[in-house]
C-alpha cells in the first residue's frame, strides 16, 4: 500500500538547528522522544523507505521574529529538486512580518504547494483578520494553507491558539481555499471531525498525537463520515517515521478508508490523483 506523510521534515542541520532551544527539548521530553541525530536529506529518503512511505510533505517554518530561526523556502526548493518524485515542498510563512506577500508569491514562484502557518509561534488565531490578505493571495495563487494546530507543548505560547474554531471562520471566508490542519487541533477532537465534516476545503493529520486519549475519535470518523478529509503524517523528525507508520496500521481502520487516509486524500490534493 502507498503512503503519503503529510508533514515531514529531514535531519539536515539546517532545520535541526531549531532543536537546540529550550523549546525543543521541553517538546520532546513530553513526547517521550529522544532529541534525533543530525542527518542528512539522503538519510530523509531512507527513512521513508524503510517505513514505506513513498512522497513526504517537506513543510517549512518561520519563526525568525520569535527565536530567530527559520527553514527558508529556498532550501525546500533545493530538496524537491534534488529528489522531485519523493518530495514535496511547503513554505514556512510568518504571516505577520511585513515581507508577507512577497513571502507568499516566492513560494510560489520555487513551485511549492503551499505555506505552513504557526498560529501559537506568533501569538494570534488564524481568524485574525490581518491574515487575511496572505489567504487572499494564496487562494489567488493556488497555495494550500496549512496550520500548526494543538495544545502548543512549547513554553511561553498560549494552548488557547490551537483550537479549530478560527479555521472554520477562514474556511467560511475563503471558500475554494484549501486548509490542511497539522496535528488536528488535538485535544479538540470532536471540533475537528465537525469542522472538515462541514468544510468542503479543510483536511487534518494527528500526526504527534497518535497516542493520546481521542485519537479513537478520529478513527471512528474516518471509518463513517470524514474518510476523503484525514490525512496521514508522522511529524518526522519528532518521531521515528517507521515507529509511527507501524503504530498507525494497529488502528481499525476499514480497510479502503486506510487507503484513503494513507495515500488516496493526499495524492487527490497534491495533484497526483482525480479525486
Amino acid at each position: 500500500m502507498k503512503i503519503i506523510d503529510f508533514r515531514a521534515r529531514p535531519r539536515t542541520p539546517e532545520y535541526m538547528e531549531s532543536f537546540k532551544t529550550e523549546n525543543r527539548r521541553y517538546t520532546m521530553k513530553l513526547m517521550g522522544e529522544p532529541i534525533p541525530p543530525t542527518g542528512t536529506l539522503e538519510d530523509f529518503i531512507h527513512d521513508m523507505d524503510e517505513a514505506g512511505i513513498s512522497l513526504g510533505v517537506f513543510t517549512g517554518r518561520d519563526f525568525s521574529r520569535t527565536t530567530g530561526w527559520r527553514m527558508s523556502s529556498e532550501l525546500i526548493a533545493d530538496a524537491v529538486a534534488k529528489y522531485p518524485d519523493r518530495i514535496v515542498g511547503v513554505a514556512g510563512l510568518d504571516p505577520l512580518k511585513p515581507t508577507a506577500l512577497q513571502d507568499v508569491d516566492l513560494a510560489a514562484k520555487l513551485q511549492l504547494k503551499g505555506v505552513s502557518i504557526d498560529p501559537a509561534a506568533i501569538q494570534t488565531f488564524p481568524n485574525d483578520r490581518r491574515l487575511y490578505p496572505v489567504y487572499q493571495r494564496c487562494r489567488e495563487l493556488g497555495l494550500m494553507v496549512f496550520f500548526t494546530q494543538g495544545p502548543a507543548p512549547t513554553l511561553g505560547t498560549y494552548m488557547k491558539y490551537g483550537s479549530p474554531m478560527p479555521i472554520d471562520e477562514v474556511a467560511t471566508d475563503f471558500r475554494g481555499l484549501k486548509i490542511i490542519v497539522s496535528h488536528a487541533s488535538w485535544p479538540w477532537v470532536m471540533e475537528m471531525i465537525a469542522i472538515a465534516w462541514r468544510q468542503e476545503t479543510v483536511w487534518f493529520e494527528a500526526s504527534s498525537y497518535y497516542f493520546m486519549p481521542g485519537i479513537d475519535r478520529f478513527v471512528e470518523a474516518a471509518n463513517t463520515v470524514i474518510a476523503h478529509k484525514m490525512l496521514f503524517a508522522t511529524a518526522h523528525p519528532f518521531f521515528p517515521m517507521k515507529k509511527i507508520v507501524d503504530q498507525f496500521l494497529r488502528f481499525p481502520f476499514k480497510p479502503d478508508v486506510l487507503e484513503r487516509v494513507l495515500y488516496t486524500n493526499a495524492a487527490e490534493l497534491l495533484g497526483l490523483e482525480r479525486s
